[in-house]
Parts: C-alpha cells; sequence; structure tokens
C-alpha cells in the first residue's frame, strides 16, 4: 500500500492537491510516509495542520521515524480543545478548537505566505475526517473551497488525509471536484 501511495505521489505534477483516503488502521504509516516524502525527499518546508494528535506527540513520532520537522510549521486543533498546556515554540500555533475555521484559515495564510527558506511548501492536512466531527458539513464544504482556492493562489502542494471508514460521500464529492488526485488506499 505504502508502495502505491509512493507510486501515486511521484506522478502528480508540481503544486498539486491531492486527498488521501485511507482506512484507519493504516492511517499513522501512511501520515509518517507523506511526511518522510515531502520533507525527507523531496526537502519541502511546509505547514502541519494537526488535527487528530497534540503536537508533542506528533513530534515524538516523526523524531521516532527519523523525519526531520525543523522546517515544519504546526498548527495544533487538538491540544487546546483536550485542555492540555500550549507551549511557546516558534515553530507551533495552539488554535483553541477544530471548530475555528476562520482562525485556522488566518493562521495557515500566514504562515504560507510568509518569507520562507526558499524551499517549496506544501500544506498538509492530517484529516478532513476529524475536522468533519467537529463541524457540520456545509462549513466543511466552505472552507475546502475556501482552501483548495488559497492553496492555488499560493503555488504549493496541498495534502488532506481521511480515513476511508469516515468518509462522507457528500465531501468527497467536494474532494473531487477541487483536488488534482484522490488516492484510494485500501
Amino acid at each position: 500500500m505504502l508502495q502505491k501511495l509512493q507510486q501515486e505521489l511521484d506522478l502528480l505534477p508540481d503544486n498539486f492537491i491531492v486527498s488521501v483516503i485511507t482506512p484507519s488502521l493504516n492511517y499513522k504509516d501512511v501520515n509518517m510516509h507523506m511526511l518522510e516524502y515531502f520533507v525527507n525527499k523531496k526537502q519541502h518546508s511546509g505547514v502541519y495542520v494537526s488535527v487528530n494528535r497534540p503536537f508533542l506527540n506528533v513530534i515524538q513520532t516523526l523524531e521516532a521515524r527519523n523525519i526531520d520537522h525543523s522546517s515544519i510549521f504546526f498548527i495544533d486543533c487538538i491540544t487546546k480543545k483536550l485542555g492540555g498546556d500550549s507551549i511557546k515554540k516558534s515553530n507551533v500555533h495552539f488554535l483553541d478548537s477544530p471548530q475555528n475555521l476562520t482562525d485556522l484559515g488566518i493562521i495557515l495564510h500566514e504562515s504560507t505566505t510568509s518569507k520562507g527558506d526558499g524551499k517549496k511548501k506544501f500544506v498538509y492536512i492530517d484529516s478532513l475526517s476529524t475536522l468533519c466531527i467537529h463541524n457540520n458539513m456545509e462549513t466543511m464544504q466552505k472552507f475546502i473551497h475556501y482552501l483548495t482556492g488559497k492553496i492555488r493562489l499560493w503555488g504549493i502542494n496541498g495534502v488532506m488525509l481521511s480515513l476511508h471508514e469516515d468518509m462522507d460521500p457528500k465531501l468527497l464529492s467536494e474532494l473531487s471536484q477541487f483536488c488534482d488526485k484522490i488516492i484510494h488506499l485500501r
């Protein structure tokens, strides 16, 4: 399955938007494989929107897999919602809740358009499925339309990971309109 994912990613053009739909059992491996692809293999810098796991847990997982996270800016949507402490670091912003899509859009804009390191950039959302748990479908459709439009304007790559079991047909329909490719992993 990871080999199929690798082949699909290698075939994508520059400045693509892709949605990857994976079974929940493979979520962690697929998630880390894609980050390794963008950061270690492609040498891109990016913005990682963490909806499933707190920032510190993501960092530990990246370090355990030897994935360089020094060129990633993190937007943690879950730590504060769970009552965890937000730490002061220059490479992370803690949102109050995954329901706060307006603030998420603002932080994404600021972090992707700020002067960077000259590397190709990406935006990575670790779970549209989880965002759907916290937001209604109409709000999610508007957000996806906004986000994919912005990613195209910024001239960067976009990746949205979703769980196969939680994939809403309406959301899939929206994704197919705005993404260059939908990769179904089984």
